[in-house]
């Protein structure tokens, strides 16, 4: 009888011993499992097609050169020094600034057209001296044209280093030569290139209007 109870107080024993280390593991495992942090998965990169853009907003900065301004106030004051001024004084040149520019874009959601507007300066004048050659001038005529014009652009293709665009734009110029004077204003740029960086890039425009037959500057976006 001794030895029958002595088995099981025995066998009780070992099977408490092997529970009590089994217990912990197992517990330990829920643990871990209700403690595994969720993670994000990663962003996947952007993937470039035609015309798609990982960024929508864009602002530029730019000049242009040979302005339709430019090019009427250099005609008109040849014309008149030509016909009206006989003696006292000749045209040395008629000579601009440039017309600079700054425009805000929007970028529509596929990214095959962009909206917004350029407000641009350009300050022109005019070089006389005297006929004889043996005295200057001082400048007589000077006129600043102000643009302000809302913009579109279609966009034929953009990828991370470089796009192609139309840019087109119309609204008022002011001109101050004689009082102010608002006009019709047009731009149209049949062809730009933007080259650079997502972020940051350079771009050149050629077109015909009021802003330049050439335009180049730099844009960024975000």
């Amino acid at each position: 009888m001794r030895r029958l109870l002595l088995c099981i107080i025995l066998i009780l024993t070992a099977g408490a011993a092997a529970f009590a280390q089994i217990m912990p593991d197992s517990l330990q495992t829920e643990v871990q499992k209700t403690q595994i942090p969720k993670t994000k998965a990663p962003k996947p990169e952007f993937q470039y097609s035609d015309v798609a853009r990982p960024y929508r907003n864009e602002i530029s900065i730019s000049a242009g050169y040979s302005s339709i301004p430019k090019l009427k106030t250099s005609i008109g004051m040849r014309l008149t020094t030509l016909f009206l001024f006989t003696t006292g004084s000749q045209l040395e040149g008629t000579y601009s600034t440039g017309a600079l520019a700054i425009e805000y874009m929007r970028y529509t959601k596929n990214g095959r057209f962009a909206f917004g507007g350029i407000a641009g300066i350009e300050h022109i004048y005019s070089n006389f001296s005297a006929i004889d050659g043996e005295e200057e001038v001082e400048p007589t005529d000077r006129v600043n044209f102000i643009t302000v014009l809302p913009a579109a652009k279609v966009i034929w293709l953009h990828r991370k280093h470089i796009g192609f665009y139309t840019h087109l734009s119309a609204g008022l110029i002011s001109e101050s030569y004689d009082g102010a004077n608002l006009k019709l204003s047009v731009q149209l740029d049949l062809l730009g290139m933007d080259f650079g960086w997502e972020r940051l890039r350079g771009f050149i425009q050629i077109g015909i209007g009021d802003l330049g037959l050439v335009q180049g500057g730099l844009k960024t976006c975000f």
